[in-house]
């Protein structure tokens, strides 16, 4: 993802979802926007970081979690390092990809996914992905 942007400068984040066109570093409106507006049709949206780290999340029973909740995951490097949670509160989840977008340290998903289902996206410019679910709710404050 080291290309760079409309102004000549690297991107450092890429946000991608279910529909539309992929958001080469995106302002914290343009990723509510996105996130408020998943459905059983738009149902996942995926921040990378430049290094390859990354928060998803996953809509309703298409990716395995509940219907009208949202399947929260987040990488931290190794695949080790992945964490998530099932919420039913959107906010919380723009709450959390503003935080990976700010590289706030206090925005953390806490729950290990070593025995978490996984579900297959494919991404609209070809990537496929993994979506970890865990029935467990929590809060990401």
């Amino acid at each position: 993802m080291d290309r760079p942007g409309e102004s000549g400068a690297v991107q450092r984040f890429e946000l991608t979802s279910a529909r539309g066109r992929p958001f080469g570093d995106p302002d914290v409106e343009i990723v509510r926007k996105i996130l408020v507006h998943l459905s059983a049709d738009n149902y996942y949206a995926i921040l990378t970081r430049a290094d390859g780290w990354y928060i998803q999340v996953g809509y309703g029973e298409r990716v395995g979690a509940r219907p009208g909740w949202e399947a929260l995951e987040q990488q931290d490097g190794t695949p080790e390092q992945h964490f998530g949670a099932d919420l039913t509160d959107i906010e919380e989840v723009v709450h959390a990809f503003t935080g990976f977008l700010d590289n706030d340290p206090t925005v953390a998903v806490p729950i290990p996914l070593a025995a978490a289902r996984r579900v297959s996206v494919t991404t609209p410019c070809g990537l496929t992905r993994q979506l970890v679910t865990r029935a467990v709710q929590i809060s990401v404050r």
